[in-house]
């Protein structure tokens, strides 16, 4: 019979300021419900602990609800780019997606964790340039 595990285990964390992940311990991030709920004082912090765990190039899916608790939130295309500036904006849009009870207003947003950009974003004041990447995402 072959052998069908995993090179590595998959990871979960309910709160990643509540679990100390190794430095470049994970290759993509899901964030289907967190990001909308932070403080904007938060924002910062949540993009670098992030950009502290995903490797060099690891992914972050950010499905960040337009919504909360029913009432327009800040969460625009400009809140993402401030937030991530240090990222790599690889593809955000806006879409109205089910949820298990309604439909929701969101964005869906593919960022990498790109290193060189880190150092540019913190050299210069300039807005990032969406970049919509193919739809088949490179695996490691």
């Amino acid at each position: 019979m072959p052998d069908l595990s995993l090179p590595r285990r998959p990871s979960t964390c309910d709160n990643c300021h509540d679990q100390a992940k190794p430095r470049h311990s994970l290759d993509a991030a899901l964030d289907r419900g967190c990001f909308h709920y932070l403080a904007p004082g938060d924002r910062p912090r949540y993009s670098a602990e992030l950009r502290r765990v995903l490797r060099p190039g690891g992914k972050l899916l950010l499905r960040a609800s337009l919504r909360t608790a029913g009432q327009r939130n800040d969460i625009d295309e400009a809140v993402i780019r401030d937030t991530f500036a240090a990222w790599r904006v690889e593809h955000l849009e806006q879409a109205t997606v089910p949820s298990d009870t309604r439909l929701l207003d969101v964005l869906v947003v593919r960022l990498c964790a790109d290193q060189n950009l880190a150092r540019m974003a913190s050299a210069t004041s300039s807005g990032l340039r969406s970049i919509k990447a193919s739809p088949q995402m490179r695996s490691k």
